[in-house]
């Protein structure tokens, strides 16, 4: 459901959607990586993380899941890179925001969704029928 995090809705909930989008036919995922490194831990506090393995780069020798939402500790992070030789920590955009002020070295995978014009053009036709009311 989107959109994602505290703000979705529950699944069951679209049959009283007026617009149902599906992966692949009304938008596409485009995943991007920024600093990545040989040798990356992957970190991640987000529910059911084996959905980001489709999208894991080369170099990934560990993967470290913590409970949905958890609090991550700088310290812990430093221990677990030099227990597993990595040079980086890998992390989302979600899980990044929390490391904010971590002195670490950080790589990130990037997601963005590229929705088709098709969709804002139904999106705004609903709109429209509220402003004629």
């Amino acid at each position: 459901p989107f959109p994602s995090g505290p703000f979705r809705e529950f699944g069951w909930n679209k049959r009283y959607a007026d617009c149902v989008l599906k992966e692949g036919r009304d938008f596409e995922r485009i995943v991007s990586y920024e600093d990545l490194h040989t040798r990356m831990l992957l970190v991640t506090a987000i529910s059911n993380p084996e959905r980001l393995d489709r999208y894991l780069p080369e170099g990934v020798v560990k993967k470290i899941w913590l409970k949905d939402h958890a609090y991550f500790d700088e310290k812990m992070l430093k221990d677990l890179l030099k227990e597993y030789d990595a040079q980086s920590i890998l992390v989302t955009q979600k899980d990044l925001v929390k490391m904010r002020g971590f002195k670490l070295p950080i790589s990130q995978i990037k997601l963005k969704l590229n929705i088709k014009e098709a969709v804002f053009r139904q999106v705004d036709g609903y709109i429209q029928t509220f402003k004629k009311a």
